[in-house]
């Protein structure tokens, strides 16, 4: 059986996989300076701008500021304010999104390719454990999660 091996040739050190904790660490508590995070109940709440549309707020608020516009509760700092959060925002979510499909998918070829050298070697010392007790023993288990039949997929979120 030939193994692909994408990943396990560069085993990120102790150290490493600190420092990497504590800059993101740090990010989360940059980001919390200015993020907010909301409830479900919450996300349900906010208005869903049209596709497209926060590349025309901007033009709105020129406009409305040379105009001299005021609508009461809905003040133009505001509006100017959300925008810039608003574009942030979507410029450090689009470098996390890259972030988690890189971590996600190591972890998917990382745990896929221990999953089949896993398999590979417990059927040579489930093999081996029908003249050994002592490592029948050892390896029930193993055995016991390997003999419960298939596994019902989790339904997706």
């Amino acid at each position: 059986m030939a193994t692909t091996n994408l990943v396990g040739t560069v085993v990120p050190t102790e150290e490493q996989s600190q420092q990497i904790d504590a800059a993101l660490d740090t990010a989360v508590g940059v980001l919390s300076t200015f993020c907010v995070p909301l409830s479900e109940g919450d996300r349900g709440e906010f208005l869903r701008p049209r596709s497209g549309a926060e590349k025309l707020m901007p033009l709105v608020f020129e406009v409305a500021t040379e105009k001299k516009l005021d609508i009461d509760g809905m003040p133009l700092e505001g509006l100017e304010s959300d925008l810039k959060v608003g574009v942030k925002a979507d410029r450090f979510e689009k470098r996390l999104e890259v972030m988690r499909q890189l971590a996600a998918d190591t972890r998917l070829a990382a745990y896929g390719e221990a999953y089949q050298a896993f398999l590979a070697y417990y059927g040579v010392l489930a093999s081996m454990a029908k003249h050994d007790p002592a490592l029948a023993k050892r390896l029930q288990p193993v055995v016991d999660f390997m003999s419960t039949g298939p596994r019902a997929r989790k339904a997706k979120p």
